[in-house]
């Protein structure tokens, strides 16, 4: 990478309430994971302790889970989230998951992000009492060179492994992302008023709040990264 630009739209956040961070697209290799590393969560969120969710295969992988251990990741099962929630500490999640992963595509203006069958968070945040923080990632699907893949090939791999299977590749052949800019913002976070058992429709209408506000992010500061200017959001 040559440049990555972290930016906090929001006023100081209040350490004392809990935030669920949902951060999207996901990207090839995640990259948007240099926000929270180094030093630069702190100075973001001074006194908001996070732990990152991940799926549980990546903690029975060699390596992966010592690395993930070492960043703080946790199981992304519900009942982890909820415990960490109830003792006050803040989530980072990738919503869109290994479906949006498949999305990374070079070849179209369009950036494509999946949220319309992701209402676990949503969920998960009116049962907590937790504000929903939208976070979007720019100029990440640039990084990587992905080979296509027959789209039966993906539907398989991706009902069957919470782990993608793409054929990609960056500078010099390898993992090394391409010298390219990515920016990383972090919007204002929605407040969500906590209910024990919510229905169906407090979910779908913080899910739409959430989207308005992602789309408002995205269309706002999408010309930060030169390459972004002309890319379109869609929400699938």
């Amino acid at each position: 990478m040559h440049n990555v630009q972290i930016i906090r739209t929001s006023e100081a956040l209040d350490p004392s309430d809990t935030y669920i961070f949902g951060i999207s697209p996901h990207g090839v290799l995640n990259l948007s994971r240099l926000a929270l590393c180094g030093g630069v969560w702190e100075q973001l969120f001074p006194g908001i302790d996070y732990r990152a969710l991940v799926p549980s295969l990546m903690f029975r992988l060699p390596i992966c889970r010592e690395l993930y251990l070492a960043m703080g990741a946790v199981d992304s099962k519900q009942a982890t989230a909820e415990r960490l929630l109830k003792k006050g500490t803040s989530l980072v999640i990738w919503p869109g998951g290994v479906k949006e992963v498949y999305e990374s595509r070079l070849s179209t203006i369009f950036t494509n992000i999946v949220l319309h069958s992701r209402q676990g968070m949503f969920e998960l945040a009116i049962r907590q009492g937790a504000s929903l923080v939208p976070v979007a990632v720019f100029g990440e699907r640039y990084c990587y060179k992905v080979a296509p893949l027959p789209s039966f090939f993906v539907k398989v791999f991706e009902h069957f492994s919470s782990i993608p299977f793409l054929i990609f590749w960056g500078k010099w052949l390898f993992w090394m992302p391409l010298e390219r800019d990515i920016a990383v913002v972090f919007g204002e976070p929605i407040a969500v008023q906590q209910k024990d058992e919510p229905t169906e429709e407090d979910i779908i209408a913080l899910q739409r709040r959430y989207m308005e506000q992602l789309r408002l992010l995205y269309d706002t500061y999408k010309g930060c990264i030169e390459r972004c200017k002309a890319e379109l959001l869609v929400i699938k």
